[in-house]
């Protein structure tokens, strides 16, 4: 990962592979699962602070899925029996919304209600 402070783009590279986002501030890997990881891309703006891309780095090269998220910079990453999840608050204060971080780099929406799953709402 590269990051200039003078410029919003961060770029992912690896070998002849670049993908370049916008972040505000330079990102932490959030989580690791596999060759997968999670970043928060940050906004810099108040209303929605920024959205979180999950990457892929492996045989087929480097890739990352669609920006998501719920415009909040507070998700928590939990470990389900279905993998890697995360959870953040809702938009406009409603139920959390949670997403599956896939080993193969995808992310679905979680369209189950937490406590369905067993899982506490954290927010």
């Amino acid at each position: 990962m590269t990051k200039s402070f003078a410029s919003p783009k961060l770029t992912l590279s690896s070998g002849s592979d670049t993908l370049t986002f916008e972040s505000s501030y330079f990102p932490e890997v959030e989580a690791l699962s596999g060759n997968s990881f999670l970043i928060f891309l940050a906004s810099g703006q108040h209303d929605c602070p920024g959205y979180y891309i999950w990457a892929t780095l492996d045989d087929a090269g480097l890739r990352a899925s669609p920006q998501f998220g719920s415009c909040s910079d507070r998700g928590e990453v939990l470990r389900t029996a279905q993998g890697l999840m995360l959870v953040m608050p809702g938009p406009h204060s409603s139920e959390a919304v949670s997403f599956f971080l896939n080993k193969d780099g995808t992310v679905i929406e979680n369209s189950q209600a937490l406590k369905a799953g067993g899982i506490v709402d954290p927010f």
